[in-house]
Formats: C-alpha cells, sequence, structure tokens
C-alpha cells in the first residue's frame, strides 16, 4: 500500500523500480514479488496504468491536450505517450478522444 500510495503521489514524475527499491529499502526480486501478489500488477505496470487512467479523465474533461498531458505525466515525448496510451487502453488518445464525443453525441440524440 505504501508503495502504490508513494506512485500515485509521484505521478508526474519518472520513478524507476531502482528509486522504489532503494526508497523502501527492499531488494528488487522481493519488492517485485509482494507487490504483484497484493496489486496483480508489476510495480512499473501499475504506475503506468495510473498514469493511463489520470490521462483519460484528462481527456473526458477536455482539461488538457495530448502534449500537456504528455508533458504533465512526464513521458518522453507526445509520440511515446500515443504508443503507452494505445498499449493500455486499445487506441489511440485521439481515438479515445472521439469515442468519447460520439457518446455524447448518442446521449443528447436520444434525450431529444
Amino acid at each position: 500500500k505504501q508503495i502504490a500510495q508513494f506512485l500515485e503521489e509521484n505521478i508526474c514524475s519518472n520513478i524507476t523500480l531502482e528509486e522504489i527499491c532503494k526508497k523502501f529499502n527492499y531488494g528488487n526480486t522481493y519488492i517485485c514479488t509482494l507487490f504483484k501478489e497484493e496489486t496483480g500488477y508489476s510495480i512499473m505496470n501499475y504506475y503506468t496504468k495510473k498514469k493511463i487512467d489520470l490521462s483519460k479523465k484528462f481527456l473526458r474533461e477536455g482539461l488538457m491536450n495530448i502534449t500537456q498531458i504528455s508533458d504533465y505525466l512526464n513521458f518522453c515525448n507526445p509520440h511515446y505517450f500515443s504508443y503507452v496510451f494505445k498499449k493500455f487502453v486499445h487506441m489511440s488518445p485521439r481515438e479515445y478522444q472521439q469515442s468519447l464525443q460520439s457518446d455524447m453525441a448518442s446521449i443528447k440524440v436520444k434525450r431529444s
């Protein structure tokens, strides 16, 4: 739980597994095994998933564009952010935005 909290508190950073091990004073294998048993995710997949979940929120709420989200969440560039986003969501950030817009349009049509 402490590691998950640490990752969420540092969601805008670029934390490495080595930094986590050092901070919590555990070996790599031990900390990875323990975290996976507790969460079902590897540490870095969990961290990336949290970043992608937050980026989906930003896209839903129209708070930032793709470049701003990429910068805010400390991805090396927007292209890499889009690549990672697509790996987790199975669509690009633009496709995700478009799917939200079409969902909103269909909701408006149903209300009319």
